[in-house]
């Protein structure tokens, strides 16, 4: 059998709450049932990318780690909205934080980017044993 590529697993951080396995474990992310198991987490994922300010957000965070006041320079949109947003994209294991200070800075977190990729991709896979036959 042939042994996976590094990048297919991840590890699940303690703080994602929302994952229903076991924390600091590593998962392959590829196997379906690692990725069907929570639909409450699913959810949370596929939100962080049902918004435009925050595909915006994604966008902007691509280039590089930025701290609220500069995502608000780049956005129409005010602090407390911002927040929300954070809030949502942080919840999804997308975007991570890191205090500095009185600070804040977003980053595009690499361990859920890949997450949620696989989850895409396991959620949309046909079972080995899916027919189409046409009929009702």
């Amino acid at each position: 059998m042939a042994t996976l590529a590094e990048e297919n697993y991840v590890v699940v951080p303690e703080n994602l709450s929302l994952w229903r396995h076991k924390p600091n474990r590593v998962y392959n992310i590829q196997e379906r049932g690692a990725t069907m198991n929570n639909y409450k987490y699913n959810a949370s994922v596929f939100k962080a990318f049902c918004d435009e300010s925050r595909l915006c957000i994604i966008e902007q965070l691509q280039h590089s780690e930025m701290c609220a006041c500069n995502l608000l320079e780049e956005l129409p949109i005010s602090q407390s909205t911002l927040s929300h947003h954070m809030k949502i994209l942080i919840e999804s294991g997308v975007v991570e934080s890191r205090k500095e200070g009185k600070w804040v800075y977003y980053a595009l977190s690499e361990v859920g980017t890949k997450r949620a990729i696989a989850l895409l991709n396991g959620i949309t896979a046909l079972d080995e044993d899916y027919i189409s036959n046409g009929s009702c």
